[in-house]
C-alpha cells in the first residue's frame, strides 16, 4: 500500500520516468527538478546566514524560488522563526509579488516592505534577491 501510494506521488508530481534514478539532482542550493528542462528551485538557507539576511527573529528566512524556464513560479518560505501573526502578512502581500516575473525583471526591482512586517519583508526581499543572483550566476536564466 506504501509503495502503491508512493508511485502515485510520484507520478502526481510529473516526476514519472526520473523516479526510478532520483528525484532531484542537486548542486548546492539548486535544485533540477526532475526531467522537466528549465525547471529549478533555489533554497537560500545556505546562501542567506550572514546578518543582513535576519528577519525581526534574528535569524535568516530560509525561502524556495521556484523558476520554470526563467520564469518565477512562486516564492515559499519554510523553517522561519518569524513570529506567525505578521509573517502571515507577508505570505499573503509580499511573497506573490514575484510570480510571473522573470529572473531580469525580479532583479532590476523590488516589492515594497509590508506595513506591520517591515524586518521580515526586508529579509524577504534580501534573500530573494540574492538566490535570483545566484541563479543568474549559475546559467538560470
Amino acid at each position: 500500500m506504501k509503495k502503491n501510494l508512493l508511485n502515485i506521488l510520484i507520478l502526481g508530481l510529473g516526476l514519472g520516468s526520473s523516479a526510478s534514478t532520483s528525484l532531484f539532482a542537486q548542486n548546492d542550493d539548486i535544485i533540477k527538478a526532475g526531467s522537466k528542462k528549465g525547471a529549478y528551485i533555489i533554497q537560500t538557507d545556505k546562501l542567506t546566514q550572514s546578518e543582513e539576511y535576519h528577519g525581526y527573529a534574528k535569524r535568516n528566512v530560509p525561502l524556495r524560488i521556484y523558476i520554470d524556464n526563467g520564469t518565477i513560479e512562486r516564492v515559499e518560505a519554510y523553517d522561519h522563526k518569524e513570529t506567525p501573526r505578521f509573517f502571515a502578512k507577508v505570505n499573503k502581500q509580499l511573497l506573490p509579488w514575484w510570480e510571473g516575473k522573470t529572473i531580469k525583471e525580479a532583479l532590476k526591482k523590488s516589492p515594497d516592505a509590508v506595513t506591520g512586517a517591515t524586518f521580515s519583508s526586508e529579509a524577504v526581499i534580501k534573500s530573494v534577491k540574492t538566490g535570483l543572483q545566484y541563479a543568474k550566476k549559475k546559467g538560470i536564466k
